[in-house]
């Protein structure tokens, strides 16, 4: 169902400008939109056609398909809340293990899978030398990388559904990013410390955290933050580029208006062309 209202995108603030392999910079874009739905119910939001990169390998200038499935019935604040970078880079010839950030604001399970090629318009999973990815319920991406080559992108679309108890409709969330293969024998990754799964805040107390990232090169380290609460900065600033190794504080202090909400952060240590992250909730 829905009740006929068009979001823009128009106004959207960016909030991390990146690099892939290749050199080509990309921009992330965020906006936050309030809506107040006539009742309560099962609303399904979906996206304005935009298409593809023409490079990727599994879905080449295919038009983006994305559905959010909303469950506001009683007793259900919410659906899943997720992030991951825009760009994804794995290294070649190896085995890989990437576990995706899930939260859900009711502590209802969630359930992970990738998304049908009717959902998503992404015809297969990606696969190099018949190595296929594979994704757990949990959202722990596998995917062995022998017999890709450097610089091959690909797309993936997730669908994060919550199991509500005495709901038979599952709320859905759909999150898509691109794989990039990349080759850590010319540019090893940065390692990132710091927190990572559901942190607890006090409404009206500051409330602090650190993630630090070390370059074994000892390159310079661009930080950027996605999915902050409102009113949370980060010390030094998004967008800043800072020396090897580099620690920076998330500060925020929480709002009645925030109590009960959750928030997926990510932060983002990029060097080079090999991003690293650390999130927390």
């Amino acid at each position: 169902d829905h009740d006929g209202t068009t979001f823009s995108s128009q106004g959207a603030a960016v909030i991390g400008t990146l690099t892939d392999i290749a050199g080509d910079e990309y921009e992330i874009f965020s906006r936050t939109i309030t809506h107040t739905f006539p009742t309560n119910g099962v609303y399904t939001i979906t996206s304005s056609p935009t298409f593809r990169l023409v490079t990727l390998v599994n879905a080449p200038a295919t038009p983006v398909t994305l559905q959010l499935t909303l469950d506001l019935r009683p007793s259900n604040t919410g659906t899943p809340l997720t992030v991951n970078p825009v760009i994804l880079q794995l290294p070649v010839n190896t085995g890989n293990s990437v576990a995706i950030p899930l939260v859900d604001p009711d502590g209802d399970p969630i359930s992970v899978r990738f998304a049908t090629a009717a959902e998503s318009g992404i015809a297969s999973v990606p696969t190099v030398g018949g190595n296929q990815m594979s994704v757990t319920t949990a959202g722990v991406l596998n995917w062995n990388t022998t017999g890709g080559s450097v610089g091959q992108q690909f797309a993936v679309q997730l669908a994060i559904e919550e199991n509500h108890p005495g709901f038979t409709t599952p709320g859905r969330v759909p999150l898509e990013f691109m794989v990039e293969l990349v080759n850590v024998a010319t540019n090893q990754p940065p390692t990132c410390v710091g927190p990572t799964g559901n942190l607890s805040a006090q409404v009206g107390t500051p409330f602090s955290v650190a993630f630090s990232a070390t370059d074994p090169e000892g390159r310079a380290l661009a930080l950027n933050g996605q999915q902050l609460p409102p009113g949370a900065v980060l010390s030094p600033a998004g967008g800043s580029t800072n020396g090897s190794p580099s620690t920076v504080q998330l500060q925020w202090v929480p709002k009645l208006e925030h109590l009960g909400q959750s928030f997926p952060v990510t932060v983002v240590f990029t060097v080079s062309l090999r991003p690293t992250i650390s999130t927390s909730s």
